[in-house]
């Protein structure tokens, strides 16, 4: 017996209506063929070759501190601007950090700050 016929069986038992008759009792495993892999129908276009899309390689989106490195190697004379932007957030996340209840978020804040700190330092040594 293979494991349709099988599983059928197992089916039958807890299958049967008020009636005796089962919801299976019309199934006619012939009328349905499968596949090798068991799946029901033709080969449906399992034998099918489809076209190998060319995956583009993936790059890694820049970051803002990426961004803001790449503007200070090209143009030096925006350092003053993008450090200024950036002792602001610096400022405001450390007020930010003094008045929240919060613990998860403050350790949130304060990881924000020791990256945003480095970032500030490796951005000032470059003017």
């Amino acid at each position: 017996m293979n494991r349709t016929e099988e599983n059928l069986k197992r089916i039958r038992v807890f299958s049967r209506d008020n009636e005796g008759r089962m919801a299976f009792d019309d199934w006619d495993e012939s009328k349905h063929p499968r596949r090798s892999d068991g799946k029901f129908g033709s080969d449906g276009g399992a034998n099918q070759e489809y076209p190998k899309v060319a995956e583009a390689p993936r790059r890694k989106p820049k970051t803002k501190f990426d961004k803001d490195k790449e503007a200070i190697s090209d143009n030096p004379h925006t350092a003053r601007e993008i450090l200024s932007k950036r002792k602001t957030e610096l400022d405001k996340l450390n007020k930010e950090i003094k008045t929240t209840k919060n613990q998860f978020r403050a350790k949130c804040i304060y990881q924000d700050i020791t990256r945003l700190q480095k970032e500030y330092n490796e951005l000032d040594k470059l003017v």
